[in-house]
């Protein structure tokens, strides 16, 4: 079986980045076509299943109308994917724990994802279930999963952005795909 591993906080991430690159706005997520963007990225490869792993936001004391609006985009986010075809997997968890310096609002960050995505990966690798995993995440934290899937000999393929690949993850893998700014910007429907 050929899955896809979506690190969901990375992969907005990346995209938001290419977005504010070519100064735009950055689209919805709920109105964003990830699976047009996958369909493309994996249009020579057999990808039977794609698994997309977010943190769920907890609620912060000193921002309650945020955090409110942080969890109802995060259940509308869900949605989408949902029929789009992806697999929604709650990893981790977002919180607000470091006030920003500019404006003194909390900064949200990510915990417990990365060992949500690489556990399964690796257990499936075990388990023979897995042949080849698609990594779509730019964060180096995941070279020891990528190390055990190969020794499992089973293959990892990278899925990074071409607005900033990770060099250490393209070493690591036994191949690479990488998304355009252009596909990106298109799938959120830029012309």
């Amino acid at each position: 079986m050929d899955i896809a591993f979506i690190d969901g906080e990375n992969t907005k991430g990346r995209i938001r980045d290419v977005f504010v690159k070519y100064k735009l706005p950055v689209p919805d997520w709920s109105n964003y076509d990830f699976k047009g963007l996958f369909d493309e990225a994996f249009k020579l490869h057999p990808v039977s299943d794609r698994r997309f792993f977010r943190a769920l936001p907890k609620h912060h004391p000193d921002i309650l109308q945020e955090s409110a609006a942080l969890l109802l985009a995060y259940r509308n986010l869900g949605g989408h994917l949902s029929r789009q075809g992806f697999a929604v997997i709650k990893a981790g968890t977002l919180r607000a724990d470091d006030r920003n310096e500019h404006d003194r609002k909390p900064r949200y960050r990510e915990t417990g994802d990365d060992v949500s995505l690489a556990v399964p990966m690796v257990a499936l690798a075990g388990d023979s279930i897995l042949e080849t995993a698609y990594l779509i995440a730019s964060d180096s934290d995941y070279q020891p999963a990528v190390t055990e899937v190969r020794k499992r000999h089973k293959k990892v393929v990278y899925v990074g952005f071409e607005v900033n690949p990770n060099l250490g993850l393209i070493a690591k893998t036994n191949d690479r795909i990488i998304i355009s700014d252009a596909d990106v910007l298109k799938f959120g429907g830029v012309n």
